[in-house]
């Protein structure tokens, strides 16, 4: 009884992957692999410890978020995944020396873009790079700590 089960069950199983894949109405489906645009930077700076920089939201219907990285002193840190939103700021552990960020879309699948443009800032504690690189002017990064 438990072989008769058996084989009925692997007839039943092949039946239907062949109806399944067959006729015109049977959709295959490919493997999401292509990966968003990479982000546009838009702007980025430092000031008091902290740095920050914002980007263009970009288009593309399985939009997940994004990864920003900040290289500062030879290592690069992967931050948190900030899910469609367009800016970061963050403080620095060392306020003396200038730090690199960068951005990346990551889609629904965990298809990663090219990197943004690097920016460069300088979170200096004294205050002296409190104006934007370029672009927007983000007011999160004059409130004192």
């Amino acid at each position: 009884m438990k072989r008769c089960f058996a084989s009925l069950f692997a007839v039943g199983i092949m039946a239907a992957l062949f109806v399944v894949g067959c006729g015109d109405s049977a959709t295959v489906s490919q493997p999401d692999t292509a990966p968003p645009l990479a982000p546009v930077v838009l702007g980025a700076r430092g000031s008091d410890g902290m740095v920050g920089i914002w980007w263009r939201t970009n288009t593309e219907p399985d939009l997940a978020g994004y990864h920003i990285y900040i290289t500062q002193a030879g290592q690069t840190r992967l931050m948190n995944r900030y899910p469609i939103q367009n800016n970061y700021v963050s403080w620095v552990e060392d306020a003396t020396s200038t730090v690199e960020l960068y951005v990346t879309a990551v889609d629904w699948t965990g298809n990663e873009s090219s990197p943004s443009a690097t920016k460069m800032v300088n979170p200096t504690r004294d205050g002296q790079d409190k104006l934007p690189v370029e672009g927007l002017d983000h007011k999160e990064l004059d409130q004192p700590r």
